[in-house]
């Protein structure tokens, strides 16, 4: 049995974001539906599968996210409100994710806390298809509401235009996360990370080299400083230039952003730490700067 619900929220009106970037794309006050409609299909599992290791229980429902008049994104990010006695399935410390047809190349962190649901996507490119852009599973822990979904907020980001933080830019501070230098971290930094690897061949980039081609790798940023979001070993610090250098720019460095605003999105900035050896959000000077 597949029940089919519809709840269509514009980009336009939304701005519950923990960190809304400059650069999100806006529809008409005159006509917010025009662009970028998400809906969503609930479909009732009526006998248990395994999913991975998990085994989900009849009465669960699998939740599709879709979108139509997709004016061109290539990050986005929505929270969602779920009824009580219903949790999502996760993934370790993350909620469980299937990228649909539309977000196939991008990567996805999905984190919850209670009720809401943050699921935010980063890619290289931009994308203008419509259809599936993933699919998420939530359980019924005997629940007494009938399921539904409240959008608390939906964001689609380019990554084209950027906001001037002048400031930043003459004292040479950065913060590890905020690739483009708007004072926020979002998915935008995250795509903008996923573009700098592919323009190297999708190869891992030195920091010390990035450094030397702020404008060849991060070309429409104001980027500031490169430095490693997420370092390859535990024992880095971030105090430590000299081997911050050393390390390089990798896809992970693009997932332990996107982590990171998931979960200070979702009030749990705090737990940042402890999935992560990652330095996101903190901010310092650039010693290529002088």
């Amino acid at each position: 049995m597949k029940v089919t619900f519809k709840k269509i929220c514009s980009v336009f009106a939304v701005s519950m974001l923990a960190a809304t970037s400059s650069s999100y794309l806006t529809t008409s006050a005159t006509n917010v539906e025009a662009n970028n409609k998400v809906t969503f299909s609930a479909e009732e599992i009526n006998e248990s599968i395994l999913l991975g290791n998990k085994n989900i229980s009849a009465g669960s429902y699998a939740i599709t996210m879709s979108i139509s008049n997709n004016s061109g994104f290539s990050s986005s990010a929505i929270k969602v409100e779920i009824p009580d006695g219903y949790t999502p399935v996760m993934d370790g410390s993350k909620v469980y994710t299937e990228l649909g047809t539309v977000l196939e190349d991008a990567i996805i962190y999905g984190a919850n806390n209670g009720n809401t649901i943050f699921i935010c996507t980063a890619s290289a490119n931009e994308t203008n298809s419509n259809g599936e852009l993933y699919t998420f599973y939530v359980e019924n822990n005997n629940a007494s509401e009938r399921f539904n979904i409240d959008f608390d907020s939906i964001n689609f980001f380019n990554t084209q235009s950027e906001s001037d933080n002048s400031n930043n830019l003459r004292t040479g501070n950065y913060t590890i996360g905020d690739v483009n230098n708007d004072g926020y971290i979002d998915a935008v930094d995250s795509s903008k990370v996923l573009a700098a690897i592919a323009i190297n061949g999708n190869i891992k980039i030195k920091v010390s080299t990035a450094n030397s081609n702020l404008s060849y790798y991060f070309p429409t940023s104001n980027i500031v400083c490169a430095r490693s979001a997420d370092p390859l070993s535990p024992d880095i610090y971030v105090s430590d230039d000299a081997t911050l250098d050393n390390s390089n720019i990798t896809t992970a460095d693009a997932n332990d952003i996107l982590r990171y605003y998931a979960l200070v999105s979702t009030d749990q900035g705090d737990e940042y730490p402890n999935q992560s050896d990652g330095f996101c959000g903190i901010t310092r000077l650039c010693p290529h700067i002088h």
